[in-house]
């Protein structure tokens, strides 16, 4: 799809000729879960927070879709434009196996036209979203959702949900 042919031409977003009267006609912002890991002992929580300018995890994630072209430039500075939430927040120094967090990403259309409703896997954002992420930050999993979830109320110890 886009996103690959954009990977292999070096470039990681969508370039202006993309967008029809501000909107990117090859992309749909889409509600989507991601089921993510990390060993917290450098990072100030799971929680972003653009007014400290300390490492979260929150920040890594959201500064690795960006990279990967999932957020645009618009929205990355501010993770409320994007609807990011979670399953439950992390203090400092904290590990997580397995948290969820959600929000609206840019996909490509090509991937969704495929298959259609909400639970679409998405197996190609994980890898793409871990090449601009440390080490000690993981993305296991990616899944479109409704627009109503909310991981909070939602969140149980199935791991073969997400």
């Amino acid at each position: 799809g886009v996103r690959r042919a954009l990977l292999s031409s070096g470039q990681t977003r969508p370039s202006a000729d993309t967008e029809v009267g501000g909107k990117d006609k090859d992309h749909a912002k889409k509600k989507v879960a991601l089921t993510c890991g990390f060993v917290g002992s450098r990072y100030y929580g799971l929680q972003f927070n653009s007014s400290v300018p300390l490492p979260t995890i929150e920040k890594e994630i959201v500064q690795a879709l960006h990279a990967a072209g999932y957020i645009s430039d618009r929205n990355a500075p501010s993770p409320g434009k994007v609807k990011l939430s979670r399953c439950s927040r992390t203090d400092k120094g904290v590990h997580a196996v397995r948290t969820v967090l959600s929000m609206k990403l840019m996909l490509p259309k090509s991937e969704l036209q495929q298959k259609s409703g909400v639970n679409v896997h998405l197996p190609a954002l994980p890898a793409l979203v871990n090449r601009h992420l440390p080490a000690d930050i993981r993305v296991f999993g990616a899944v479109t959702t409704n627009a109503s979830f909310a991981g909070k109320t939602v969140c149980s110890s199935d791991f073969r949900s997400v």
